[in-house]
């Protein structure tokens, strides 16, 4: 008879975990938790993006101060989504090794993202509430796919990790392992 050591939880079969209990389980939950998080206020920040969108496409102009309040919104997503991948980055040795090619991948969008919400809001204060819509327009553009990408790259990726581990499941159910 073969005794196989089940996840302890979803979460951590879901990252591809054997043991919770383990220092690369533990790790590598602390990874999954923190893409999630990203992948959450990114989002957030595809929503934001898309209401700045929606304000300088319209034929009526929002006053500035309300594209403001949406940059600003999120410029705090953006700059906790930077902080969280700094953590990762951190942690990365002791993550899966799906956790840290999503790392790779998620890196330079986060970055880029971080780049174009600051040009944004330069271009918002350089206005002097007479919003140059077209450059913004742009800007809102590039903000909505960068975030985007993020979300749809980490979700990828955690699909790739639940194929993998029901692959598994399924080799220890066939007698194949």
């Amino acid at each position: 008879m073969v005794v196989v050591a089940l996840p302890a939880s979803p979460r951590a079969s879901r990252a591809g975990v054997g043991t919770a209990g383990s220092t690369t389980g533990v790790v590598a939950n602390s990874a999954f938790d923190l893409l999630q998080r990203i992948q959450t206020e990114a989002l957030q920040v595809k929503d934001d993006a898309s209401q700045l969108q929606v304000y300088t496409r319209e034929a009526f102009q929002i006053d500035w101060q309300s594209d403001g309040y949406v940059l600003e919104r999120a410029s705090e997503r953006v700059n906790e989504m930077d902080n969280l991948l700094s953590q990762l980055r951190t942690n990365q040795s002791g993550a899966l090794p799906w956790q840290r090619r999503a790392i790779e991948r998620i890196a330079p969008s986060v970055v880029n993202l971080t780049d174009t919400t600051q040009d944004a809001i330069v271009t918002l204060n350089n206005s002097h509430g007479r919003i140059q819509f077209s450059n913004l327009e742009g800007l809102a553009n590039h903000m909505y796919s960068e975030a985007r990408r993020i979300s749809q790259t980490i979700a990828d990726f955690e699909k790739y990790a639940d194929a993998r581990y029901e692959a598994q499941q399924l080799q220890q159910t066939l007698g194949l392992q």
